[in-house]
């Protein structure tokens, strides 16, 4: 598949060229309220850069670098406006711990004109990009191959109203997977039937599937803990139809993925950003203990080399994360 699709790389890119600009204008801003002459001196050009790379980690953290044909602009602007946040907040706290005398109160004008400048520059580059996402996948030169699995019946529903949906959404169905239940009875007329979620395996590598839609009727979501079992080690987004009494009593979240709703499954308990989060207090807990225990360690590790023959380290083969 051929397709002119924009790398995250760029996104990543814009993301530290718009945060140096960001910086250098902070600076000049800074040094005009303070009244306080500039000066090109090295430490300035290293801010230049370090500033930046500083941001982009902030960004990681906070899950922004994610595959961008799957964001929505409403959210990545909230995930920039926190994100500008927490720069100025670790800006202001440089500034008290660097010592710097002055009137506070000047410092957080220069404050409040970084989070305007790095928020506006910022999302303005990332709505360019989205804007472009947006119409390449409404042209179709963009595509998500997908497949829908589920229930005669709904699965001709949805697919219906992908097809019928004003907002293009970016899906191109490739056929109909059913799920071996009484309701396949009923298959698509206008779907091509790929075969029973047995064979999803080879469905999934030939046509490089990547969204796969799960259409089963509420009498049948016993159905859904098989499907997911046979999906859960596959790289690929799921999102599942929601029931309507469900969504109207709010027993479910739906999103709303460009102008249908349907709920993402995500493989694990926690968001990117408090997994991103969650790895950062591992590391960081894990270099600290190791910091403090390496004298104990080292011990153990010679008493296990001498009392007993064989490699120091223990290795074994172990199935790992998607299988």
């Amino acid at each position: 598949m051929n397709q002119p699709r924009i790398h995250i790389r760029w996104y990543a890119i814009a993301d530290f060229i718009t945060a140096a600009i960001a910086w250098v204008a902070y600076i000049l801003l800074r040094n005009h309220i303070l009244e306080v002459p500039f000066i090109f001196s090295q430490k300035f050009y290293i801010s230049i850069v370090l500033a930046p790379l500083c941001w982009l980690a902030i960004y990681q953290l906070f899950g922004t670098y994610q595959d961008i044909y799957h964001k929505s602009r409403l959210a990545e602007l909230s995930r920039t406006a926190a994100c500008g946040l927490i720069i100025c907040m670790i800006v202001f706290f440089g500034v008290i711990f660097n010592g710097e005398q002055g009137d506070f109160s000047l410092y957080g004008k220069a404050l409040m004109a970084l989070f305007v400048l790095q928020c506006s520059l910022t999302f303005s580059v990332r709505l360019f990009f989205l804007n472009r996402v947006k119409k390449q996948l409404a042209s179709g030169s963009v595509y998500f191959p997908s497949i829908i699995i589920g229930t005669g019946i709904l699965a001709d529903k949805l697919f219906t109203a992908i097809n019928t949906n004003k907002e293009k959404t970016g899906y191109r169905i490739y056929g109909f997977c059913s799920t071996g239940s009484n309701g396949d009875n009923a298959l698509p007329v206008n779907l091509t039937h790929l075969g029973n979620i047995a064979g999803i395996n080879s469905i999934i590598s030939t046509h490089n599937i990547e969204e796969i839609l799960v259409a089963v009727e509420k009498s049948e979501r016993g159905l859904l803990e098989k499907i997911l079992r046979e999906l859960s080690n596959k790289e690929v987004n799921i999102k599942i139809v929601p029931d309507t009494v469900d969504m109207l009593s709010g027993a479910l979240q739906t999103s709303n993925v460009m102008g249908l709703p349907l709920i993402d499954v995500h493989n694990g308990q926690l968001a990117t950003w408090q997994q991103n989060i969650k790895r950062l207090v591992d590391l960081i807990i894990s270099l600290l203990a190791f910091l403090l225990l390496w004298p104990l360690l080292l011990y153990v590790a010679l008493r296990v080399k001498l009392s007993s023959a064989g490699p120091l380290f223990y290795s074994q083969e172990r199935i790992g994360y998607k299988g």
